[in-house]
């Protein structure tokens, strides 16, 4: 997914080393002047990408196939809202649509 940008901006063929990630990333919090890089991760790229699509009326089955979340549960864990349980209520409001939707679709059979 992430691949080598040289000095002079060329992309590389190959991805990075699955060990470079977290160091890089930490390098790139410093330099925008966050104190505390060391509390950020790979994982924290993920985090914010979900809390990012559910601040962006993202669709949660949308989001969790992007992502390759199989339960909602996941989801719930990973996305943070700054307005509380927002984020929560939109993931649960789409799993209630979900089931009663394939409620409808049992009895129709």
């Amino acid at each position: 997914m992430f691949r080598r940008i040289g000095a002079k901006g060329h992309l590389g063929t190959t991805a990075l080393h699955p060990n470079s990630l977290v160091p890089l990333l930490r390098r790139r919090i410093l330099a925008a002047g966050i104190a505390t890089p060391d509390r950020y991760s790979g994982h924290s790229l993920r985090r914010g990408f979900a809390t990012w699509a559910n601040g962006h009326d993202w669709d949660v089955k949308d989001l969790m196939e992007y992502v390759g979340w199989k339960d909602a549960g996941s989801a719930m864990r990973y996305i943070e809202r700054a307005d509380g349980d927002n984020g929560r209520y939109h993931i649960e409001q789409a799993l209630a649509q979900e089931a009663s939707a394939a409620a409808a679709h049992a009895t129709a059979d």
